[in-house]
């Protein structure tokens, strides 16, 4: 009992709970392995039909992927972008995989860019206060977004630029390696079991993965399409693309311009007609952001240190 508790602390405060969730994992893809041998024929052995052979088993993985977050979430969304091909009962499942995944607590957050930026703290990389300290710029603790691998601050620097700041969950990077070999044994074995070529399709989807966690080549990538936007003229004008900070990027820390704009997957925002925010401000509408109450701001912080999660002033607006 004590030797179990000692592996699970290591596991879970050194690993980040890799082994635990590997294990997870291949318990998870047998169970659903050995029912789809027994059962995916048009009169299942066990119970039931095979729509709900297809629902049992979809939520089984989508309970799999949230639970073990992650990578593991970003290889749920990957499957969720290609549902066309997949039973209706794992697209209705995996569409739910675009909800916000959970947030890193701010201590993570602050460890992170610390180790990124040779132990600088957070106010000195970015210039901020979170006492409202004159002269300072100001950032949220609170994301403004999370997702499978990163979450996403507001900061305002001193100069005046908003900054959208993405930062890597602290775990991933202890989780990689675990992620990447259950993926690649996991796939190995169905390829083996069910004579079907997954097995292919590792080394394409593993090199994808790796660099999802790599921002500076994601910076790289982004400055890229800028140049490419720019140099297209049925493009330029009508695609922006947000400027990136390389003095305030690493590996896993992002710093780019804040640009509001609303999720690619709202309809009902992306079919009506967006007015860029208050006053119609926003870079990518050519126009600036209407500028934020510094005094507000800092006489929130002065009077409740605690707070300041959300300073960033609300813009959306719609016809």
């Amino acid at each position: 009992m004590v030797a179990g508790g000692a592996v699970y602390a290591v596991d879970r405060h050194v690993y980040a709970s890799g082994f635990g969730r590997t294990l997870r994992t291949f318990g998870t893809t047998l169970l659903v392995a050995v029912d789809y041998k027994i059962n995916f024929r048009p009169q299942p052995l066990t119970v039931g039909s095979v729509p709900e052979l297809h629902a049992r088993n979809a939520e089984r993985l989508f309970d799999l992927l949230r639970a073990n977050g992650g990578l593991y979430l970003k290889i749920g969304q990957a499957i969720a972008m290609q549902s066309a091909v997949l039973p209706p009962e794992f697209q209705k499942m995996f569409s739910r995989m675009f909800d916000d995944a959970p947030q890193d607590d701010w201590h993570d957050v602050e460890t992170v860019i610390r180790q990124d930026f040779g132990g600088r703290s957070v106010q000195d990389v970015f210039g901020v206060s979170f006492t409202g300290h004159d002269g300072m710029g100001l950032m949220e603790r609170k994301a403004r977004a999370s997702a499978s691998v990163a979450q996403v601050h507001w900061a305002r620097l001193p100069d005046g630029r908003e900054v959208a700041v993405k930062v890597q969950k602290r775990e991933i990077a202890k989780q990689i390696s675990w992620d990447l070999w259950a993926f690649k044994a996991v796939t190995w074995i169905y390829s083996k079991w069910f004579d079907l070529p997954f097995y292919s399709l590792v080394p394409y989807i593993t090199e994808r993965l790796e660099l999802e966690t790599d921002f500076l080549n994601e910076a790289k990538n982004s400055e890229k399409m800028r140049e490419l936007v720019s140099g297209e003229k049925r493009l330029r004008g009508r695609v922006y693309v947000p400027t990136v900070y390389p003095e305030l990027t690493t590996r896993r820390v992002l710093t780019t311009e804040w640009i509001e704009g609303v999720r690619l997957w709202d309809k009902a925002a992306m079919t009506s007609h967006w007015l860029g925010g208050h006053g119609k401000g926003s870079p990518g509408a050519k126009t600036a952001l209407p500028p934020v109450d510094m005094e507000a701001a800092r006489r929130e912080l002065r009077t409740r240190p605690a707070g300041g999660e959300r300073l960033k002033p609300e813009r959306q607006e719609r016809s």
